[in-house]
C-alpha cells in the first residue's frame, strides 16, 4: 500500500518540480490514523523497501530523476520545509 499511495499522491509532484513548480505533501487526521506511517519520515536501511513512507520514496525519486540527470546542464535549487502543526502550534521538525 505504501508504494500505491507514493505513486498516486508523489510521484505527479515530482513530475511538477520537473518542469519548475513548487509541490508540498500534505498529512491530516486525527491522532493514530496513520499519518507518520504513511509518511515514513524515518529512513533506515533496517526498514524493508515495501514499508518505507512517502518522505523517502519522494526524495529518492526527486534525485533519481531530476536532479541527478540535470545537475551538469541547469543550477538546481531545493528548499525543503517539515512542519508540524499540533493543538494549533507550529513546530519546525528540521530545527535542531
Amino acid at each position: 500500500p505504501q508504494e500505491r499511495v507514493h505513486e498516486e499522491a508523489a510521484c505527479p509532484l515530482v513530475e511538477g518540480l520537473g518542469q519548475g513548480l513548487n509541490a508540498t505533501l500534505l498529512a491530516y487526521g486525527q491522532t493514530s490514523a496513520g499519518k507518520t506511517y504513511t509518511l515514513g519520515s524515518c529512513h533506515k536501511s533496517c526498514i524493508p523497501e515495501e514499508h518505507q513512507g512517502i518522505i523517502p520514496r519522494f526524495i529518492s525519486a526527486l534525485f533519481r530523476d531530476i536532479v541527478y540527470p540535470k545537475q551538469d546542464r541547469v543550477d538546481i535549487v531545493i528548499r525543503v520545509s517539515f512542519l508540524e502543526l499540533h493543538n494549533e502550534d507550529i513546530n519546525d521538525l528540521l530545527d535542531l
